[in-house]
Protein backbone atom coordinates (compact mmCIF):
# COMPACT_ATOMS: atom_id res chain seq x y z
CA UNK A 1 0.00 0.00 0.00
CA UNK A 2 2.84 2.35 0.68
CA UNK A 3 4.20 1.85 -2.85
CA UNK A 4 0.83 2.84 -4.31
CA UNK A 5 0.61 5.93 -2.17
CA UNK A 6 4.16 6.93 -3.11
CA UNK A 7 3.39 6.39 -6.81
CA UNK A 8 0.48 8.82 -6.86
CA UNK A 9 2.20 11.48 -4.74
CA UNK A 10 3.55 14.35 -6.80
CA UNK A 11 6.37 16.50 -5.59
CA UNK A 12 7.22 19.94 -6.90
CA UNK A 13 10.29 18.47 -8.65
CA UNK A 14 8.11 16.03 -10.58
CA UNK A 15 5.78 18.82 -11.70
CA UNK A 16 8.74 20.94 -12.79
CA UNK A 17 10.20 18.00 -14.74
CA UNK A 18 6.89 17.40 -16.49
CA UNK A 19 6.60 21.13 -17.25
CA UNK A 20 10.13 21.22 -18.68
CA UNK A 21 9.43 18.19 -20.87
CA UNK A 22 6.18 19.75 -22.15
CA UNK A 23 7.91 23.09 -22.83
CA UNK A 24 10.76 21.34 -24.63
CA UNK A 25 8.27 19.42 -26.79
CA UNK A 26 6.32 22.58 -27.64
CA UNK A 27 9.57 24.40 -28.47
CA UNK A 28 10.62 21.54 -30.71
CA UNK A 29 7.27 21.60 -32.54
CA UNK A 30 7.46 25.37 -32.99
CA UNK A 31 11.01 25.17 -34.35
CA UNK A 32 10.14 22.30 -36.67
CA UNK A 33 7.20 24.31 -38.06
CA UNK A 34 9.49 27.30 -38.54
CA UNK A 35 12.10 25.11 -40.21
CA UNK A 36 9.45 23.61 -42.49
CA UNK A 37 8.31 27.10 -43.50
CA UNK A 38 11.91 28.14 -44.10
CA UNK A 39 12.54 25.05 -46.22
CA UNK A 40 9.40 25.75 -48.25
CA UNK A 41 10.46 29.36 -48.81
CA UNK A 42 13.94 28.26 -49.88
CA UNK A 43 12.44 25.64 -52.19
CA UNK A 44 10.16 28.21 -53.82
CA UNK A 45 13.06 30.64 -54.25
CA UNK A 46 15.16 27.89 -55.79
CA UNK A 47 12.32 27.02 -58.18
CA UNK A 48 12.11 30.66 -59.30
CA UNK A 49 15.89 30.86 -59.75
CA UNK A 50 15.88 27.56 -61.66
CA UNK A 51 13.22 28.90 -64.03
CA UNK A 52 15.14 32.15 -64.54
CA UNK A 53 18.36 30.23 -65.21
CA UNK A 54 16.56 27.95 -67.65
CA UNK A 55 15.27 30.96 -69.57
CA UNK A 56 18.73 32.52 -69.60
CA UNK A 57 20.26 29.28 -70.84
CA UNK A 58 17.65 29.00 -73.57
CA UNK A 59 18.39 32.55 -74.73
CA UNK A 60 22.13 31.80 -74.70
CA UNK A 61 21.55 28.62 -76.71
CA UNK A 62 19.42 30.55 -79.22
CA UNK A 63 22.12 33.22 -79.50
CA UNK A 64 24.79 30.54 -80.03
CA UNK A 65 22.70 28.92 -82.77
CA UNK A 66 22.23 32.26 -84.48
CA UNK A 67 25.95 32.99 -84.15
CA UNK A 68 26.78 29.56 -85.60
CA UNK A 69 24.54 30.32 -88.60
CA UNK A 70 26.25 33.69 -89.08
CA UNK A 71 29.66 32.04 -88.83
CA UNK A 72 28.64 29.41 -91.39
CA UNK A 73 27.46 32.09 -93.82
CA UNK A 74 30.70 34.01 -93.25
CA UNK A 75 32.73 30.88 -93.99
CA UNK A 76 30.74 30.33 -97.18
CA UNK A 77 31.38 33.94 -98.24
CA UNK A 78 35.08 33.60 -97.43
CA UNK A 79 35.19 30.45 -99.55
CA UNK A 80 33.46 32.22 -102.45
CA UNK A 81 35.80 35.19 -102.16
CA UNK A 82 38.80 32.87 -102.14
CA UNK A 83 37.51 31.15 -105.26
CA UNK A 84 36.86 34.49 -106.97
CA UNK A 85 40.31 35.74 -105.97
CA UNK A 86 41.92 32.63 -107.41
CA UNK A 87 39.94 33.04 -110.64
CA UNK A 88 40.87 36.72 -110.89
CA UNK A 89 44.52 35.81 -110.29
CA UNK A 90 44.36 33.20 -113.05
CA UNK A 91 42.70 35.72 -115.37
CA UNK A 92 45.36 38.35 -114.58
CA UNK A 93 48.09 35.78 -115.25
CA UNK A 94 46.42 34.95 -118.57
CA UNK A 95 46.15 38.63 -119.51
CA UNK A 96 49.78 39.17 -118.64
CA UNK A 97 50.81 36.20 -120.80
CA UNK A 98 48.75 37.51 -123.74
CA UNK A 99 50.31 40.96 -123.38
CA UNK A 100 53.75 39.40 -123.44
CA UNK A 101 52.79 37.41 -126.56
CA UNK A 102 51.43 40.56 -128.24
CA UNK A 103 54.59 42.47 -127.41
CA UNK A 104 56.74 39.65 -128.75
CA UNK A 105 54.74 39.60 -131.99
CA UNK A 106 55.14 43.32 -132.54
Amino acid sequence: MQVESEFFRFHIGNIIEIGVVILAYLGYKRESKKDALDRETVRQNQAVLHKENSLKLESIIDFNKAQADINKQRDIQIGLLSTQTAQLSAMAHGFERRLVMLENNN
